[in-house]
């Protein structure tokens, strides 16, 4: 019988290499004559406005900066006051300043923190960050010029040795805050517009008011003089609260509309002092005189008082819509009830 040999052969390890073929473009070989273009923004375009430094905005004898030109400008640290100069001063119109939530901070013999050179500027903007510590007004645009078309928004003003926020004609105040100033806190120029701003503990008024001006939105508390004053007349003042002031908690002259405001814990809550107002819808309580008119001619309608040393205290030859005491109500539960409200409730006062 023949025998065969079987034979089984090896296994046999066969590695296989995959590779990836990048193809990787170099460019044009025969690129477009003429210079190199830049494929990058310049920093003018990332960043199109002017920084406040020493190179771009030098001061001079009365300014560690000095504005000269048109243009935005910003903050990129604080700005440090010294004896006998302003932080920012400008010199031009149409000029914006953004602090970018920096200081100006002023130093023993300062002057003021941001203010015009004395000259008649147009349409000037500051906004975002703290005025603080200076030995005149922290923001004065109104030195001197006159200047209108001002804004002077989210800014901070605190410990300046006279007025926080001093703005010229036209000026637009809003969501400002001052607080500690040796002066006024805000004082906003003719034809000026106030809102949403606060002014607390401050030496002087708290938010005084130019001819023709408007202010609604605003708190005023804790001032040495009174809280909001429209001295010169035909103001507008809406939906303002004005509390423990020293004097009074809204102070008018003449031809003015003081409306929906609170005044509490004044000497007097509305004190009048010309002719010509309208005061309708106030709230005034516990003041020592709740609303006080010392002049003829007015009209005075729909407010309310409570807890007054006074309620009203008004002179002869007022239109005053008929005051009622009201009486206290008993509890109310249901679609029923209530009194106390006379039967002229339409334009009467009412003590509560």
């Amino acid at each position: 019988m023949t025998q065969r040999t079987l034979r089984i052969a090896k296994p046999v390890l066969i590695t296989a290499t995959l590779a990836t073929v990048v193809w990787l473009n170099a460019g044009d070989l025969n690129p477009p004559p003429g210079p190199v273009s830049p494929t990058m923004k310049p920093l003018t375009q990332v960043e199109p406005r002017i920084a406040i430094n020493a190179m771009n905005t030098p001061g001079d004898a009365d300014s560690v900066y000095r504005i000269t030109q048109a243009g935005s400008y910003y903050l990129t640290g604080h700005v440090i006051g010294a004896n006998g100069k302003r932080g920012i001063e400008i010199a031009f119109s149409g000029v914006t300043i953004d602090l970018m939530g920096f200081g100006v901070r002023g130093a023993a013999g300062s002057l003021e923190g941001i203010a015009t050179d004395g000259g008649a500027f147009d349409n000037l903007t500051i906004r975002n960050g703290i005025v603080s510590n200076w030995d005149g007004d922290g923001i004065a645009l109104s030195a001197g010029g006159l200047g209108s078309a001002s804004l002077i928004e989210g800014v901070l003003a605190t410990s300046n040795g006279n007025s926080g926020i001093a703005c010229n004609r036209l000026g637009i105040i809003r969501n400002c805050a001052t607080y500690l100033n040796g002066g006024a806190g805000i004082s906003g120029g003719t034809g000026g517009h106030i809102e949403c701003c606060t002014a607390y503990l401050n030496d002087g008024d708290g938010i005084l008011l130019g001819t023709g001006a408007t202010i609604n939105g605003c708190s005023a508390r804790l001032n040495g003089g009174s809280g909001i004053v429209a001295g010169s007349g035909r103001a507008t003042i809406i939906g303002c609260s004005a509390s423990s002031n020293g004097v009074a908690g809204i102070e008018v002259a003449s031809n003015s509309l003081i409306s929906q405001n609170t005044c509490d814990s004044n000497v007097a809550g509305i004190q009048v002092t010309g002719d010509g107002n309208r005061i309708e819808g106030n709230n005034v309580t516990d003041n020592t005189r709740g609303i006080d008119v010392d002049f003829e001619g007015n009209f005075i309608v729909r407010n309310t008082a409570r807890g007054n040393t006074t309620q009203y205290d008004i002179v002869a030859d007022n239109v005053v819509g008929v005051i009622f005491q009201g009486t206290l109500s008993p509890a109310i539960s249901g679609a029923t009830g209530g009194s106390g409200v006379g039967s002229e409730a339409s334009w009467s006062n009412f003590s509560y």
